[in-house]
């Protein structure tokens, strides 16, 4: 049957606005309580984008340099830059009018904090949310009708988006913005369904420029347009086949090449492919997503333990290519190929639907979701957060579908995929007590839902109660039942010790140190003594590997064995170190050790670790760690925070009149005049930590002074002044 505008309902869904002000402020309330929660290291990378896309040219975003780590690079494409550079200008507006140095700190790049501040948490964490207005209109174009019986379901397809579980804990506890591509996804496939068909085009490439994970569906998309867009029958000749529209096939394509252009060119379109599809880290994640690889994977890893061969590095968390053991290698043409496999039956499907009658055929939607559901299968390095673009878009539709006891087997299907992929979201949130409740929480809030949906079929949801059931039990038996089994006290030790060893943000793990150390050690720390009188604050941590036959981890009472091992470790710092003095004798020795020995467990270590981690002083740590590691099979990776970094630099800033240049450029200045940084700061550029301004210009200071207020600005400064504090500042 040909398509038509006619055939689509061209009337916008407009439901009750206070009814869906009210969805959309419960869910607010409820996501702003997660604010304080765990965050991710994406949440640091968005910051930093923040701070390239603000402070930086658009031909420097995708650009290596020394404002972006080799770990927080832009890899998204330039429209989501582009929606970065609006957040960041929002940013600024703030921080000016509140004179948050804080936020202006996160907009420079070479001047952020290792710790985001509270306010910049509070400004990032309200993006998300508010950019979760997207879902409204995605929804509500997704709504078939605007009968009586469909108000009740545009509520409740709404009110799932916006408080999906899988998306809280993405979103708004990992950080991403995964809601508001998720709006825009549902709007372009909405545009469509309803005729729109050039606007919904549009709205989908630019959903593409700016996560180039949406391309999945593409193929199906295309596809679905071809069979069902351009193939047109001509009206006044009943009964004759469909026939090839090129005006309409031009017509779609002219606005998107276009589009994608003028985009991309104002990048370096090299550097940002290369970013975007890394074939460099591998076939898997650190985290493996549920798909045909990990099952791949998995059985490389059972078939070499059944060979006795060394296992490979796939369980190590490494981000690299790295070849099976036993089964043959995959590149990336291997998944392409399986990948264009599985989705050439979907693409024949659309074929095949494209001549029925519309109310026979399966909806957009769902062919879209088919096609990203098959690139999520067979995909080159698929996250397990890309599970969430497969299920949302599945669930949206079986809850704006009137009808479930006709499509039982699919309904089922989809509760079963949604309970897998909140099992499989668990990693991402860290095992400590609040995040602990949190995700499971979220995952039983989950389950409900999917149970209710499946309950309404006409096989009342039997089978997706035994999914749930297994689903469960392997959960429970991977997160409780093995570390009880096996023979792994030190790691049984640190889940039972969580609620004291509450981790801090970005800290060192208690579990990921006792993985270090291996099973039955504990850790002695011993502090050394401070430079005396050194501006310089020096802590030496000295981390040894002791072996017990049990591992306690609250010694309260050393045994005589390790009473005399401890003041062997004290003789022996002592003279490394120094001598201790006459004062010193066996007594106090004996007692140094006894003390020493107190600080044997990795509770105590950690607690005097974190105790120097917000220190106040320039610092230097020096630690060795025994970590029995054979690095020529397995890999170890850590986190070093540095937040005064590997030298101290205090930025100043030095304002002179135009006629005293060449004097202030020999003083190592590298803008000539004060026109132009005034100019500039008055547009909110800050990249500077002291101020000093001789009298001339003082004036134009002036001007500027409730910019500058947190900025210590010295004035009373003669021309000779100016100059000796400004080489002491470079120096």
């Amino acid at each position: 049957m040909p398509f038509s505008s006619s055939s689509m309902q061209r009337s916008f869904p407009y439901a009750t606005v206070a009814g869906i002000a009210s969805i959309y402020l419960l869910t607010a309330i409820l996501k702003s309580f997660l604010i304080p929660f765990y965050r991710s290291t994406d949440f640091d990378v968005h910051r930093n984008w923040l701070a390239v896309t603000y402070s930086l040219p658009i031909s420097q975003w995708y650009r290596d340099g020394p404002w972006a780590p080799s770990q927080w690079t832009l890899d998204y494409p330039p429209v989501f830059a582009y929606f970065e550079k609006v957040l960041a200008t929002v940013a600024a507006g703030v921080a000016y009018s509140t004179n948050s140095d804080n936020l202006w700190k996160m907009l420079d790049p070479l001047a952020q904090d290792a710790v985001a501040p509270q306010s910049v948490v509070v400004f990032q964490r309200l993006t998300v949310i508010l950019s979760d207005l997207t879902l409204i209109p995605g929804v509500l174009l997704l709504c078939p009708s605007l009968r009586a019986p469909m108000k009740t379901l545009r509520y409740l397809g709404l009110l799932y988006m916006l408080a999906m579980p899988a998306l809280l804990l993405i979103d708004h506890v990992h950080f991403q913005y995964n809601g508001m591509l998720l709006g825009v996804y549902f709007s372009a496939i909405g545009l469509m369904q309803r005729g729109k068909v050039l606007a919904g085009a549009v709205t989908f490439t630019l959903l593409v420029l700016s996560k180039h994970i949406f391309a999945y569906a593409a193929p199906a998309i295309g596809v679905w347009l071809l069979c069902n867009y351009c193939m047109v029958t001509r009206f006044y000749q009943p009964g004759t086949e469909r026939t090839f529209s090129f005006r309409r096939f031009f017509g779609l394509v002219a606005g998107d090449p276009s589009l994608c252009c003028s985009s991309v060119t104002m990048v370096n379109c090299s550097r940002c492919s290369t970013r975007m599809f890394p074939f460099g880290r591998g076939l898997t994640h650190a985290y493996w997503a549920p798909n045909l690889w990990a099952l791949y994977y998995g059985a490389d890893v059972v078939l070499a333990k059944l060979k006795g061969l060394p296992g490979s590095a796939f369980t190590h968390g490494l981000v690299q290519v790295m070849d099976p053991t036993v089964l043959p290698p995959v590149r990336p043409i291997h998944a392409l190929l399986a990948t264009v496999v599985v989705y050439l039956p979907i693409l024949t499907g659309i074929v095949r639907e494209s001549g029925r009658p519309n109310g026979s055929q399966r909806s957009l939607l769902f062919w879209a979701t088919m096609g990203t559901s098959a690139s999520f299968l067979c995909g080159w390095h698929v996250h397990e957060k890309a599970l969430v673009t497969v299920v949302a878009p599945f669930m949206l539709e079986i809850i704006l579908k009137r009808d479930l006891h006709g499509s039982s087997r699919y309904v089922t299907a989809v509760a079963s995929l949604s309970t897998l992929m909140m099992a499989s979201l668990l990693p991402l949130l860290p095992d400590s007590l609040p995040e602990l409740g949190l995700k499971w929480a979220l995952m039983l809030f989950s389950w409900s839902i999917d149970c209710c949906l499946a309950s309404m079929t006409s096989d009342g949801g039997r089978l997706h109660r035994f999914v749930v059931v297994i689903t469960a039990a392997v959960c429970v038996t991977y997160r409780w039942v093995l570390p009880s089994v096996l023979p792994l006290d030190a790691l049984r030790s640190a889940h039972a010790n969580e609620r004291l060893l509450r981790p801090w943000s970005n800290g060192i793990s208690p579990g990921l140190l006792l993985r270090m150390l291996g099973r039955r050690r504990a850790l002695a720390v011993v502090l050394g003594t401070p430079l005396d009188g050194a501006a310089l604050e020096t802590s030496k941590f000295l981390f040894q590997s002791v072996r017990y036959k049990r591992y306690r981890p609250f010694v309260r009472t050393p045994t005589p064995s390790q009473r005399a091992l401890a003041q062997e470790n004290w003789l022996k710092r002592r003279r490394r170190y120094g001598t201790p003095g006459s004062s010193k004798d066996t007594a106090s020795a004996s007692g140094d050790a006894e003390e020493i020995i107190l600080k044997n467990t990795p509770y105590q270590a950690l607690r005097l670790l974190r105790a120097f981690y917000n220190t106040d002083t320039v610092s230097r740590i020096t630690f060795d760690v025994d970590i029995r590691v054979d690095l020529t099979r397995q890999s170890v990776r850590g986190v070093v925070q540095l937040p005064y970094g590997l030298k101290t630099e205090i930025r100043v800033l030095a304002l002179c009149p135009d006629y005293m240049a060449s004097e202030m450029l020999e003083a190592g200045r590298t803008t000539p005049a004060s026109s132009e940084p005034l100019n500039k700061i008055e547009r909110g550029w800050l990249p500077f930590d002291k101020v000093i301004a001789l009298p001339q210009v003082i004036p134009q200071v002036v001007k500027l002074a409730k910019i500058l207020g947190p900025k210590e600005v010295d004035a009373e400064c003669t021309q000779w002044d100016c100059r000796t504090k400004f080489e002491a500042g470079c120096d």
